[in-house]
């Protein structure tokens, strides 16, 4: 017998990613299989449901194979994914159509119809659930299919998100967790149960739905066929786990009440915790639950984090790559000592990171990113720097935006408002010591990156699984001993007159532009 371990599975929207992770929070080895997105039109983004699961069994034997670990060390196997799918499937587990993933925002119409039929304000006071009000959100995605394929529509035995698709292939029943069940847009947030009334009213019917567990809840146990295509037992537990944002809450460690954390991946977002639900619609900022029962995380989502600094070096950066070929590094590595080369404020160059639409605290698919101020003195390091500080803008946008919130939720005016004094920061985004120090500098906080930050999600679902199987006796003893800090990044005081003025020049430029994206972009959504 070795190390006991967990496994985990992070599938996301780019790719599944394994870990085996001890219950002392050692990562003892990492496997990754990348899977597509298809784009048959502007607008729509799917995935085949079949590649998860393959991705799930190659990236398992791979890890077992590659750390020699025994499988009966294996003493619970949980997963996070991608959240706001919408997959139909069959009595067998089997799906009628590819996904339809967060990134699709084909159902416009769907949107402006739900959202004509319950009214936001109405779904959060008369039904008590989440409101919906994007074309993303998955109810619109189900009407799109009852409106354009409802064969399909009726064929389909139940309503799946990635996880739960996962789910039903380990375990061979259906289970859902309350993080991903919050965002089909029909549970209700206090009370954990689906909302019957609102089901009928949007023409489904509770049967089609999964059964909701906590997170922590073991589910089953991997049933034989999964066992043999694994290379597992049949006795090992299956805990349910979280969407890929809850189980960051749980990994990132800022899980006590007013703690924060940032997110830096391909998208993003700023996340504080609270005691309580709370939402403001009309910036898009929500609280969501988190991978911890009975804790929500107050969250404001942005689409592109790092994907406009991987387009420059995608697009722009030849010479960049070129440069690291022959230093033997990573071309990231040369783009940030050249951003570094430049002054805060980019020589006065701003970058709008807009370029999937956005989330939060604007709301419009037809938004997209650009350059504010471009001169001809303006070169690859600039425009490298700008990229940089035009997303820290963007969170700082966020983050005022939930202060905010957190301000309006203290009602007594002798009690202090919460203050987000520091944000641990997580995903790939997070390596960058530029980046970090141009964070405490833009948002004037400490800024906390962990020192597995591409792991964050595998140490929430190792958390959960954890609690799930009394490894340890709750959140916050699996936190502070699994979760450990790099660095802390403090802001430059010096720094914050030349911040607060790019800042506020990049809040008035929305409004100003928005016009012109409505015009540029009108029948686009992709």
């Amino acid at each position: 017998m070795g190390e006991q371990c967990i496994l985990t599975h992070d599938v996301g929207t780019s790719g599944n990613k394994a870990a085996l992770v001890s219950t002392s929070g050692k990562i003892l080895g990492v496997a990754e299989k990348n899977y597509d997105v298809n784009y048959p039109k502007p607008g729509w983004a799917e995935q085949d449901p079949k590649q998860y699961w393959i991705a799930v069994v190659e990236t398992t034997r791979e890890l077992l194979k590659k750390t020699k670990a025994d499988p009966q060390d294996v003493i619970g196997i949980s997963l996070d994914a991608q959240m706001m799918s919408a997959i139909p499937v069959d009595k067998d587990g089997n799906a009628l159509r590819p996904a339809m993933i967060w990134l699709d925002s084909r159902s416009e119409k769907q949107s402006d119809e739900f959202e004509a039929k319950f009214d936001p304000i109405s779904q959060l006071l008369d039904f008590g659930n989440l409101p919906m009000t994007t074309a993303k959100d998955v109810i619109p995605k189900i009407w799109w299919i009852r409106d354009n394929e409802p064969k399909i529509f009726q064929k389909a035995y139940k309503w799946c998100d990635v996880k739960d698709y996962v789910i039903r292939q380990l375990v061979g029943d259906f289970y859902t967790d309350w993080s991903t069940a919050l965002l089909f847009g029909l549970f209700h947030i206090q009370n954990h149960v689906w909302v019957d009334e609102l089901i009928q009213g949007v023409g489904l019917s509770r049967d089609k739905l999964c059964e909701v567990v906590k997170t922590t809840d073991i589910v089953g146990t991997l049933t034989k066929e999964a066992a043999q295509q694994l290379g597992l037992t049949t006795e090992t537990p299956v805990i349910c786990g979280a969407g890929d944002a809850p189980a960051t809450h749980v990994g990132s460690g800022a899980i006590r009440t007013n703690e924060g954390h940032l997110y830096l991946g391909t998208s993003g977002w700023v996340s504080v915790t609270v005691d309580n639900f709370t939402a403001d619609p009309d910036t898009g900022i929500a609280a969501i639950y988190s991978g911890v029962p009975g804790k929500f995380m107050l969250i404001g989502e942005m689409e592109s984090v790092a994907a406009p600094f991987k387009w420059f070096k995608d697009n722009l950066g030849g010479l960049e790559c070129l440069m690291a070929m022959g230093k033997g590094c990573d071309p990231y590595d040369v783009i940030n000592e050249e951003a570094a080369s430049v002054g805060p404020g980019a020589k006065k160059l701003i970058f709008l990171p807009w370029m999937l639409g956005e989330r939060a605290p604007i709301q419009d698919t037809m938004v997209r990113g650009g350059f504010i101020n471009l001169s001809f003195h303006h070169g690859r390091p600039e425009i490298a720097r700008a990229i940089l500080e035009g997303v820290a803008y963007h969170i700082r946008w966020i983050t005022k935006n939930i202060q905010k919130i957190l301000d309006r939720g203290v009602l007594d005016p002798n009690q202090p408002k919460p203050q987000i004094q520091s944000l641990n920061a997580c995903g790939g985004g997070a390596v960058s010591p530029l980046w970090m120090q141009i964070f405490a500098d833009v948002l004037n906080k400490r800024i906390r990156p962990l020192k597995e930050p591409r792991h964050v999600a595998a140490l929430g679902i190792a958390i959960i699984s954890m609690v799930g199987l009394e490894i340890y006796p709750d959140f916050e003893t699996a936190v502070d001993k699994v979760i450990k800090i790099e660095k802390d990044y403090y802001p430059n005081e010096n720094l914050k007159p030349i911040y607060d003025e790019m800042y506020n020049v990049f809040e008035g430029i929305y409004p100003k532009l928005k016009e012109v994206y409505q015009t540029l972009n009108r029948g686009e959504t992709h």
